[in-house]
């Protein structure tokens, strides 16, 4: 079962600080385990910003068996009509393209997302399998 990954939870993972650090770990542990992991082009620009050197980037991406996939123009003319769509029904400006990018992304290229951000892309996209990732525990 091939999972795609939103940039927050490598974020999590190689920082490995804060309350989702433990949680996405173990989650993107669990989808390592189930099949392969796959990130769009726009999640490696994202990481790029936090990583520095592509050097880095290429070793922890490697490290963990992720696959960069190419978007490809029926995922990229899905998000944005479905961007489109979100801002018709006046969605807020804090979902940018990005998110819908990345969302199409999974929706075309893998059997399901594991991100954070699940209201956003439940509401958004509806029929896109996504991997819960709880707060730690005290």
């Amino acid at each position: 079962m091939t999972t795609a990954l939103d940039t927050c939870i490598l974020i999590d993972v190689f920082q490995g600080v804060g309350e989702f650090a433990v949680p996405s770990a173990e989650a993107l542990s669990r989808a390592r385990r189930e099949g392969p992991l796959v990130i769009c082009e726009l999640v490696y620009a994202e990481l790029a910003a936090f990583a520095q050197e592509r050097a880095i980037l290429e070793e922890l991406l490697g490290e963990l068996e992720i696959q960069v996939l190419a978007m490809g123009r029926e995922a990229a003319f899905a998000a944005g009509l479905r961007f489109a769509e979100y801002r018709r029904a006046g969605g807020e400006r804090r979902h940018i393209i990005a998110d819908f990018l990345i969302g199409a992304h999974a929706e075309h290229h893998a059997h399901r997302l594991l991100t954070r951000d699940r209201g956003f892309f439940r509401g958004s996209f509806p029929g896109l399998v996504l991997v819960e990732v709880p707060r730690q525990r005290d």
